[in-house]
């Protein structure tokens, strides 16, 4: 069976660098997952162009399902081995597996469950000990599912696969929504999936020009099959996984053999994006749906056309081939379902239905129903008789796809999933997840992270792994924007969107204290490092600082008035940092709570703020790096402008190797962070050397992101993860 998919977005030396937006990228990698039974995977290890590698691996590969990982290796490169330690030459990955520089997906593996990636688990304080850190991270963890671009059942039935708009392939459990497996590489939005019908072999369309290969069993990359310069919207496979097909957003159709990184063929058969592809008539042709309103057939060995194109007038922009390949359906943008014969190409019936666009169309396994996801999901006769409304979901448009071995119909829109009878009965309560994430904050075991967003909050084991915790709300559940753990993780402290701040007990998970602060919403909160204080920021004038034992405000900070975006701590506690909603930035000495740096309008837009751990101070507001001194005077210091980058988030890495800026584009820059050279006292042991400037940060390659805005950013206390927080709902964790 085949399926369509439719595209869907120093202190130390008297520095406070202010990072305001720049240039950078990180290279989708080597990636984690787990068996079907584990709930949190290793991450994958990727061997850099210089040799350089992060080998990792989920406590030496102890995964019940997990995939012994090859070695990434590099002559001249640095690796950081499962055994913490950091050492030139070559490191093995056991557990989860590696990926070369020459370009194939990173090998997925598993972890133990509810562990932290081997990744995270063993890299300890590798980075250190001066030169240029590494910053060669890749994808090694997905905890959110929205942006569902397209589904189709495994061939046994057992579970759904999912193609996202983070760039991400899942597999999830019907009726739970388990997450169960996870299939990294591609860079760019998941359009489109389809499975063999033998079951072995899961292909992906993507966004990045490719189609990958995997294998089913133990999620590892098979092949990397190139096309051109479009977008992927579409892609079939044949019932042995010999061959692929796959339409792109240019028009243009390509053929693989399997086994084969370039195309056997291509056709620039269509006018318009490719919305729909499939294998029919014993596999002899390949049925194409288009944007430009035809649908074309072709021949299966060589993209040979074959006859005239069938015109519809409008978007043809769903196919799916039925079980046994004799009747294609297509459906268009104004709600109408064709029946065609596979083998002559005749229009058999066409029906309406719905009242708008059909998303997907999914064949029941006997071929005599189609099941068409429009405005709500719809059972339609093959026959022509009348059909019904199976599902009205609600959140996005539906998109539903049909279990091959029982009675179930799996029906997701953007944020909630469904599980269903083919004859309308629900199976089990509603999913659901999202839609918006807006913060994430890691635990500092570094194997929980805790997630806010429009439905409160929860934990999860990372990099992959189960809900940990969804606690309750004694009222309304609220938009959580800030969170932040005590040093010693007992405790939470969140920044609702109705202007309440929360301190969580982290053994229950219940509420100790709500604080209200009468504003209009808390955007960020964060403990001190000794855990005795946290500060808050937010609308109008909250800029605050706490006791943490007993929630009493302390005092207010910062530019006073304004609408504050982000306050924190310095990693000694010696100094807090607020930046405004308006581009205000502010240095407080903690001592005495006294000023040393106030700018009220220092920059255009709202300031993020972020301490490294030699107690240089970054911050991203506009489109500017912009380095302060912290003895409070006003000189700039402008390391990087850039009118493309409008940043969103700011983070540095607990181990003061590399600085991260997210954007509204959903790109990710980042910088390493070089540490200053030791003091040179002539060996004489000269007084009053005095500490050494460290070098400034270099930009390093960005992470291009999918389309959808950055609006969380955290790393694991080690510093090996980092997890990355969309509007769209997408969280994913990228590991080094």
């Amino acid at each position: 069976m085949v399926r369509l998919g439719a595209r869907s977005r120093t202190r130390a030396v008297g520095w406070v660098v202010v990072l305001l937006a720049a240039s950078a990228a990180f290279p989708a990698c080597g990636s984690s997952g787990h068996s079907d039974d584990d709930t949190s995977g290793a991450s994958g290890a990727r061997a850099g162009a210089a040799g350089r590698g992060a080998a990792s691996g989920g406590a030496a590969g102890k995964s019940s399902g997990g995939r012994a990982g090859t070695a990434a290796s590099g002559s001249a490169g640095r690796s950081a081995g499962v055994s913490g330690t950091a050492g030139d030459g070559s490191g093995a990955a056991a557990g989860s597996g590696a990926r070369s520089a020459s370009g194939g997906g990173g090998a997925v593996g598993g972890g133990p469950a509810g562990g932290e990636s081997g990744a995270n688990a063993g890299a300890g304080e590798g980075g250190e000990g001066g030169g240029t850190p590494s910053v060669d991270f890749g994808i090694c963890g997905d905890l959110g599912i929205s942006g569902i671009n397209d589904m189709q059942y495994l061939a046994d039935g057992s579970a759904v696969v999912l193609g996202l708009a983070g760039g991400v392939a899942k597999v999830v459990d019907p009726l739970t929504g388990a997450e169960k497996k996870w299939f990294f590489g591609h860079t760019g939005a998941v359009n489109a999936v389809a499975v063999s019908t033998d079951g072995t072999t899961l292909a992906t369309a993507s966004d990045d020009h490719t189609v990958r290969l995997f294998r089913v069993a133990d999620a590892a990359p098979l092949v990397t099959l190139s096309a051109g310069s479009s977008p992927l919207l579409s892609v079939a496979i044949t019932a042995d996984a010999k061959h692929v097909v796959a339409g792109a957003a240019d028009g243009t159709l390509y053929l693989w053999d399997a086994g084969k990184t370039t195309p056997l063929a291509s056709k620039a058969g269509h006018s318009d994006e490719v919305l729909g592809i499939g294998f029919a008539a014993a596999e002899a042709r390949v049925f194409s749906a288009s944007k430009d309103g035809s649908v074309r057939i072709w021949s299966a060995d060589d993209l040979a056309s074959l006859g005239a194109a069938l015109t519809g007038g409008t978007w043809q922009t769903a196919l799916d081939v039925s079980p046994d390949g004799t009747r294609v359906a297509v459906g268009d943008v104004y709600n109408s379902v064709r029946f065609i014969a596979a083998a002559s190409g005749n229009v058999e019936r066409t029906l309406s239905v719905g009242l708008s666009r059909v998303w997907k169309l999914d064949f029941a396994p006997d071929g005599a129903t189609v099941f068409a996801s429009v405005n709500s999901v719809y059972s339609v006769p093959v026959d022509g008789s009348a059909g019904k409304i199976i599902a009205a979901p609600i959140g996005g448009p539906p998109r539903a796809t049909a279990s091959p071995t029982d009675d179930a119909l799996f029906v997701a829109s953007d944020w909630i999933m469904e599980y269903w009878t083919r004859e309308g009965d629900s199976l089990r309560d509603e999913i659901h997840e999202g839609p918006f994430a807006r913060g994430v904050a890691f635990a500092p075991s570094g194997t929980e992270l805790a997630i806010g967003g429009d439905f409160g909050f929860v934990v999860r084991a990372a990099p992959n792994g189960a809900v940990l915790a969804t606690p309750d709300f004694d009222q309304a559940v609220p938009l959580v924007e800030g969170l932040g753990f005590s040093p010693d993780g007992t405790r939470l402290v969140t920044g609702n969107g109705d202007g309440h701040i929360q301190l969580w007990a982290t053994a229950s998970w219940q509420s100790q204290k709500d604080i209200d602060t009468f504003s209009r919403g808390v955007h960020s909160t964060s403990f001190s490092p000794d855990g005795t204080q946290f500060v808050a920021a937010g609308y109008d004038g909250v800029h605050d600082v706490y006791d943490a034992a007993s929630g009493t405000l302390i005092r207010g900070i910062g530019l006073v008035g304004k609408d504050n975006h982000q306050a924190r701590f310095s990693p000694d506690g010696a100094l807090a940092a607020v930046g405004t909603d308006d581009g205000g930035l502010s240095l407080v000495r903690t001592s005495d709570w006294a000023d040393i740096l106030e700018l009220p309008d220092a920059h255009d837009d709202a300031v993020s703020v972020a301490f490294s751990r030699d107690g240089r101070l970054f911050s991203a507001g506009d489109h500017r790096v912009t380095a302060w001194e912290t003895t409070g005077s006003t000189t700039r210091h402008d390391l990087l402008a850039d009118d493309a980058f409008a940043s969103t988030t700011l983070e540095a890495s607990p181990d003061g190797t590399v600085l991260v800026a997210g954007a509204y584009t959903g790109e990710l820059r980042l910088w390493t962070l070089p540490e200053a050279p030791p003091a040179d006292d002539g060996g004489a042991g000269q007084a009053g050397a005095g500490p050494i400037a460290p070098p400034p940060p270099v930009p390093a390659p960005p992470i291009p992101g999918h389309g959808s805005a950055v609006l969380g950013t955290s790393f694991s206390p080690n510093s090996r993860m980092l997890a990355v927080a969309y509007a769209d709902g997408t969280v994913q964790v990228w590991c080094r």
